[in-house]
């Protein structure tokens, strides 16, 4: 493994918080290690691959905001289509039925679930728009 490499893991491997490939990258040149924004990015990648990492959403930007697998519990992202909110709830009885579900001979050992729709904010803002029409 390259140093960049060790670099970028040694700091996932610290991190509690969710990151993105640009926080990472600031984080390296915070301390003086300067890493190309490639690098950074294919290491990600092959965190994600390995396991170590994982995808747990894509903000408006479209910009991924990643997190390390193993600390993370399962969760439900409840993401509202209008302003673009998360919120994530834990849900043991649905975790535990997803996990136990086989589907043919496929065994989840973890899931990432989303649910869409429109968070309190925005339906009482859809409601007061409703009302100001009629």
């Amino acid at each position: 493994m390259t140093s960049e490499r060790l670099a970028i893991a040694d700091i996932v491997a610290y991190r509690e918080e969710r990151f993105t490939v640009e926080q990472l990258n600031e984080e390296l040149e915070h301390v003086n290690f300067h890493v190309s924004l490639a690098t950074v990015y294919n290491t990600v990648n092959l965190l994600v691959e390995a396991g170590i990492v994982r995808l747990w959403a894509t903000d408006a930007t479209g910009t991924g905001v990643y997190e390390r697998a193993e600390r993370v519990p399962p969760r439900v992202k409840l993401v509202c289509s209008d302003c673009g909110s998360i919120k994530e709830v834990r849900d043991d009885e649905l975790a535990s039925l997803l996990v136990r579900r086989r589907y043919g001979k496929f065994g989840i050992a973890h899931f990432d679930l989303r649910a869409v729709g429109l968070c309190l904010k925005c339906q009482r803002r859809r409601k007061r728009e409703a009302a100001s029409k009629s």
